[in-house]
């Protein structure tokens, strides 16, 4: 569980609830073959207007997709506490201040080969832009390239993150 699936339960229930807002009132009630709108302790025939049937049962679909929504934001937001991050620069910010200013390679095996062992200059521009730290410490651009990269050391897979290409 992590703030993005939360925020996506907040924006949900939200568009829910609007959406809400335009549909008639009451409930759909079906006794045999005829349906009714009920709203409080009257009932009206609605048998002959399925464009009434269809907003209501459409109501009473998002009012209980609404409700497993609001049950797991509930869930969401107690659990969220106890969320731990996996990433690197957590990890190591939480380590005592004596590892803390080792250098960053030390806390990274190296699933290198012989060719991917050579120092070798990436890509220099935007390095701003270089926000994910993958399992390995490479710095990269994107929540996509750090998952790949993953892959790519957990598979013992050697590549280079942003190599030029020499032809």
């Amino acid at each position: 569980m992590n703030f993005t699936e939360v925020r996506f339960y907040e924006v949900e229930i939200d568009t829910i609830k609007r959406e809400l807002e335009d549909l008639p009132d009451g409930r759909l009630v079906r006794r045999g073959s005829y349906y009714y709108q009920e709203t409080g302790a009257s009932q009206k025939g609605i048998t002959k207007d399925p464009q009434k049937i269809r907003q209501l049962a459409r109501k009473a679909y998002l009012q209980k997709r609404m409700q497993h929504f609001e049950y797991n934001l509930a869930l969401a937001r107690k659990q969220i506490n106890l969320y731990k991050s996996t990433e690197a620069s957590t990890i190591i910010d939480a380590l005592p201040s004596s590892c803390q200013t080792l250098p960053i390679d030390y806390f990274f095996h190296s699933s290198a080969k012989d060719w991917n062992e050579e120092a070798f200059v990436g890509n220099p521009a935007f390095p701003e832009n270089l926000l994910y730290t993958t399992a390995t410490g490479i710095r990269v651009r994107s929540k996509s390239e750090r998952i790949i990269a993953d892959a790519l050391d957990h598979n013992g897979i050697p590549y280079r993150y942003e190599a030029p290409c020499e032809w």
